[in-house]
C-alpha cells in the first residue's frame, strides 16, 4: 500500500448534480464543477500561474 501525506495536497475536484421535478414529464438537472487548487498551478493553456484558490464552473 502506498503511504500519502494528505496534508500535501495539490488539487481537489468536487462535483455536484442535483435533479429537480419541472413538468409532469420532465426534470431539470444542474451541475456544479468545482476546483480547488491548493498550491500554485501552471496552466499550458493559458501559459500562466495560477495562485491557490477556487474556481467554479
Amino acid at each position: 500500500m502506498i503511504s500519502i501525506d494528505k496534508n500535501r495536497k495539490i488539487h481537489g475536484r468536487q462535483v455536484q448534480i442535483t435533479t429537480y421535478e419541472y413538468e409532469k414529464d420532465a426534470v431539470v438537472v444542474e451541475g456544479r464543477l468545482t476546483d480547488n487548487r491548493f498550491k500554485k498551478t501552471y496552466f499550458f493553456s493559458t501559459e500562466a500561474f495560477r495562485p491557490p484558490g477556487i474556481g467554479i464552473s
